[in-house]
């Protein structure tokens, strides 16, 4: 009878039925994408085509910039990302990769279809670089719509893959597991991500799920993150801003991205240079205990300073919030070493779970043992590891092989408690957000009569958002569920509530 029991069974049972897609529509897309993927003159799944490809673009110099070098580990897309945002020039300079001759020889070849480097060194090209002019303009790098294109080419084959399966299927069968994360929110299964398709209008219009007389209803939380984080931490400031409407990921774009006022940010959101919805990454993964690091790690073109700036501001806005985490991180990250680095380092007993205000917890057992041992270990390391002669040298500092060994280790000790910091953080946001989500689906589904019967409730669930396909006669009594069920949350979670359209004609209506 408890909700992830219930939602077991109506998650087979919607999935055996399926949702209705437009195949054709789908089929127009896919075109559209294979053609994406055959435009780029080289072969996006070798890496070492992908490298050569892109070496064109850059000088020798450029070559040691350390987003370029990267290039010779992988060719994955965060390395391309990097590469996306290349310095731009700033004025009309000659091009260094031919002399400003406009064509190269020793061992460079221009790379077309079908081509990957024969007759190097013998043959002379163009250079790619300049177009053949040997002189580059002011503006984006050349090196930056090559890099843009094969970003694209390879979200257009991954949407490819999706298409086929849709297409293969003639339907839309949604799989979910329903405790899927550690948090216990739903993920997808079974080789169809749900949660991952595009979430493009354009790709959403061709899910219209409905079949036959039945009506498509569905709505989302209204900034569900960021509600609950109030409701988490309680702090006056936000609860502020979420009631003044104040568009809190502009603002903090402001941070981000210098130079841009928050209404320039906004205007941003849908466009190709999206800088909106990286400030809302931004500010989610913040929300789930993100640091500078990780926005530099995650956002294109972030740099380290704005990164820093960014989090700073949004911690001096809601003060909160840091006391919070302040306190968070004494307990979850146990070991100290009060005279700094380099000195002796002291542990005490980290916090076995964290408990959400909705009651689920997440133990940290394992990961205690585990930095206990190695704590353990480090604090008093085998006598034959004092064997081991010589030195090495550690952000500057030297050191005999057992104290680099024992920094590492303790080094290995912080890491995990800082993740394990983090993802308490996450846990108190992403847990609530689960369970109030569960908790609507499965009054819905309570419509559905027991037995073998044919579905009048079709719930579907992607993050915070909810889609059901139901019965005319279940549209207003479905609709009245949602309400009654959001508003019993609102004695822990305040500033909750959910926008819900009872009739849609596919996803991209809600």
């Amino acid at each position: 009878g408890d909700n992830d029991s219930v939602l077991a069974c109506m998650v087979a049972a919607v999935r055996w039925h399926g949702f209705t897609i437009d195949l054709a529509g789908l089929a127009e897309l896919k075109a559209r994408a294979v053609a994406t993927v055959a435009a780029v003159p080289v072969n996006i799944n070798a890496p070492r085509q992908v490298r050569e490809y892109l070496r064109q673009f850059f000088d020798t110099m450029e070559r040691l910039a350390p987003d370029v070098q990267k290039l010779e580990e992988t060719t994955n897309k965060k390395v391309l990302e990097r590469l996306s945002f290349f310095d731009d020039l700033v004025a009309d300079e000659t091009c260094l990769a031919c002399n400003g001759t406009g064509r190269v020889r020793c061992g460079q070849t221009r790379i077309v279809a079908g081509q990957t480097g024969s007759g190097a060194g013998q043959t002379e090209t163009g250079c790619l670089r300049c177009g053949q002019t040997g002189v580059l303009k002011a503006g984006p790098h050349p090196a930056v719509a090559p890099v843009k294109m094969i970003l694209q080419a390879k979200a257009a084959k991954k949407e490819i893959e999706l298409y086929d399966k849709l297409l293969i299927a003639g339907r839309f069968h949604a799989s979910f597991v329903v405790i899927g994360t550690k948090s216990s929110r739903m993920a997808g299964a079974d080789g169809l991500n749900p949660q991952g398709v595009n979430r493009h209008e354009e790709v959403r219009r061709q899910f219209p799920l409905k079949w036959g007389d039945r009506v498509l209803s569905g709505g989302d939380f209204n900034a569900f993150e960021m509600t609950i984080a109030h409701a988490v931490y309680g702090d006056d400031s936000l609860k502020r801003d979420l009631i003044q409407g104040i568009k809190i990921h502009a603002f903090a774009g402001e941070q981000l991205f210098p130079g841009h006022t928050w209404q320039q940010i906004k205007a941003t959101d849908g466009t190709k240079h999206d800088l909106y919805t990286l400030a809302k990454s931004g500010v989610f993964a913040w929300t789930y205990g993100g640091d500078e690091n990780t926005c530099v790690r995650n956002l294109q073109g972030v740099t380290l300073e704005n990164a820093r700036r960014f989090i700073a501001w949004l911690y001096a806005r809601y003060p909160s919030i840091k006391t919070s985490r302040e306190a968070s991180q004494a307990r979850f990250c146990s070991i100290t070493q009060p005279g700094g680095r380099f000195t002796p380092m002291f542990w005490t007993e980290p916090a076995e779970y964290v408990e959400t205000f909705l009651g689920f917890r997440r133990y940290y057992t394992l990961e205690n043992a585990i930095v206990r041992e190695l704590f353990r270990l480090a604090a008093n390391p085998p006598g034959h590891w004092r064997c081991y002669e010589g030195s090495v040298v550690r952000s500057s500092k030297q050191q005999t092989i057992l104290g680099a060994t024992c920094s590492a280790l303790y080094g290995a000790c912080t890491s995990i408690q800082g993740a394990n910091f983090r993802s308490e953080e996450n846990t108190k946001i992403q847990s609530p957000g689960g369970e109030i989500t569960k908790d609507v689906q499965r009054k819905i589904w309570d419509h559905q009569p027991v037995g073998v019967h044919e579905l009048l409730v079709a719930p579907l669930n992607v993050h915070d958002e909810l889609q059901c396909v139901c019965a005319e006669e279940y549209v207003e009594p479905v609709a009245d569920t949602v309400r009654q069920t959001v508003e019993q949350y609102r004695a822990q979670v305040p500033l909750t509530g959910m926008t819900w359209y009872r009739r849609n004609e596919n996803r991209a209506e809600k």
